[in-house]
């Protein structure tokens, strides 16, 4: 592998492979980048990638094939229920039954009715928008394929990055990852949900910096629950590390640096506090740490 560090190369006017037009590619575009293998090998195996014929790691994005055009969304159904609900109160004066089955039909039907009315104020113009995908269905055919992918092709080590409309496909990444590129695995601790069904989880971040800081990679996230401070969630913490970085392994053919547990990066992120830190690290069992270091090129939480 060439490992070509360079956002220069030969320019790739608009042509065509197999069915597929392909634009012109964005040099000056930062989030834009390729280098010249990397351009090579997608364009050599882009008809056997869009039609899923190649193996794929860290898959995301989706091509969806649209036949048919969305549905106008009203206050209909369900999303009715609160309105119901408040003539069904009224009723209450013949019987206090009423007022419950009222409260009842407001209770079920008051995020369904939030959620149509959020989206009629901010969801732009239906009928415009059903009438574009209406022509663009008509325009493919019967059928309007559009969407994203990205990923890395598994056996040719190249990243990319692309946008599909039709037969029109933008190139937006397209990188040959060499044998010294880094994979860097940060985490974190955040909140998902909602106040009742929401709850407070880590997970790892996998990335990679092909240039420079702007264009860094987000490939995928892993989860990590173990999120506490006592020694058994730390070492589970690592444990999750460790499974995880065997697993990076067969997918990344550069260097793999571990950043941070979960843990570790609470306290990094504030400030660098070297007591709290070691009493972290202390925590971690001779095993734990051994095979931290033989699955990872690097664990910079423990250089500190």
């Amino acid at each position: 592998m060439s490992g070509l560090l360079t956002k220069v190369g030969p320019s790739h006017s608009e042509h065509k492979i197999g069915e597929y037009n392909i634009e012109p590619f964005k040099e000056h575009n930062p989030l834009f980048y390729k280098n010249d293998n990397g351009m090579k090998y997608l364009l050599n195996h882009l008809e056997q990638l869009l039609d899923d014929e190649l193996e794929i790691d860290f898959q995301s994005g989706e091509i969806s094939n649209v036949t048919e055009p969305p549905d106008i969304i009203k206050l209909e159904g369900v999303s009715m229920f609160p309105l119901i609900g408040i003539l069904i109160i009224f009723l209450g004066v013949i019987s206090p039954i009423f007022i419950v089955i009222g409260f009842l039909f407001c209770f079920i039907g008051w995020i369904p009715m939030m959620t149509t009315l959020i989206f009629l104020l901010f969801g732009g113009n239906q009928e415009e928008y059903r009438e574009e995908v209406i022509q663009k269905i008509e325009i493919g055919g019967g059928v309007y394929r559009n969407g994203w992918i990205s990923g890395v092709i598994n056996g040719l080590d190249t990243y990319y990055y692309l946008h599909l409309e039709h037969h029109d496909v933008s190139i937006m990444r397209a990188w040959e990852i060499s044998h010294d590129e880094e994979l860097n695995i940060s985490s974190e601790v955040y909140s998902y949900g909602g106040s009742d069904d929401g709850g407070v989880t880590g997970r790892f971040i996998t990335s990679f910096t092909p240039l420079s800081p702007e264009s860094v990679t987000e490939l995928e996230s892993n989860q990590c629950p173990n999120i506490g401070n006592s020694r058994k969630q730390v070492n589970l913490a690592c444990e999750r590390a460790v499974k995880y970085g065997l697993e990076l392994k067969s997918k990344w053919p550069g260097t793999i640096i571990l950043e941070s547990i979960p843990q570790i990066n609470e306290i990094m992120k504030k400030s660098v506090n070297q007591k709290k830190l070691s009493r972290i690290i202390s925590k971690i069992n001779p095993e734990n740490l051994s095979d931290l270091q033989s699955t990872y090129h690097d664990v910079k939480f423990l250089n500190y």
